[in-house]
This record gives C-alpha cells, sequence and structure tokens, in this order.
C-alpha cells in the first residue's frame, strides 16, 4: 500500500527524521499495520501537487522521483523496515537507523 503525504516547504532534515521515527514508534506499537496490510510505502513530499495520484504516477513513471520524493518509510511482508531522507534508488538517499 503507498501513502503520499506532504509536509511545509520550510521542512527541516531533523523534522524529517522525527517524522520518519514517529511512523517507526506506530509501526513498532502494531498500529500502522491496522490501517495498512502488506508491503507499506510512505512517500513524504513538501509539494502537496505531487501528492495526487496522477501527479505520482508522472514523476514515478519517468524517473524523476529523486527530484520530489523528501523522505520515505517503508515496510515489506517480511517486516523488514527501510528510512531515510530522499528515495533510496536516488543519490542523495540518506539511510535513517533507529
Amino acid at each position: 500500500m503507498l501513502i503520499t503525504i506532504s509536509v511545509p516547504t520550510s521542512t527541516t532534515r531533523d523534522e524529517y527524521v522525527e517524522l520518519l521515527k514517529y511512523f517507526h514508534s506506530l509501526n513498532k506499537k502494531g498500529t500502522l499495520e491496522e490501517v495498512m496490510k502488506g508491503h507499506t510505502v510512505i512517500d513524504i513530499f513538501d509539494d502537496v501537487t505531487w501528492t495526487i495520484e496522477g501527479n505520482w504516477e508522472t514523476i514515478a513513471s519517468s524517473g524523476a522521483y529523486c527530484d520530489y520524493i523528501r523522505a520515505t518509510y517503508s515496510v515489506d511482508i517480511a517486516g523488514v523496515v527501510r528510512a531515510g531522507i530522499g528515495e533510496v534508488n536516488c543519490p542523495n538517499y540518506e539511510k535513517i537507523a533507529f
């Protein structure tokens, strides 16, 4: 399941990390699993325009997502968590460990 959210453009790196920690805390409590079944992906943008399904599909299919996704949190079916600033397939990706 893919969720896209938007945060203010003024969001700092530390605030992204805190948001990722929040999602991680929900995951550890089992709350995230209650609302998101299967492979969970949360993409975080700083422009609400990119959270709209058609717009998200455009940037994803064009490969331009590195310019738009500011942070990601995911949990695969096996329960493996991946969190980071940027998107994992992008050169500016910074893994966040909990």
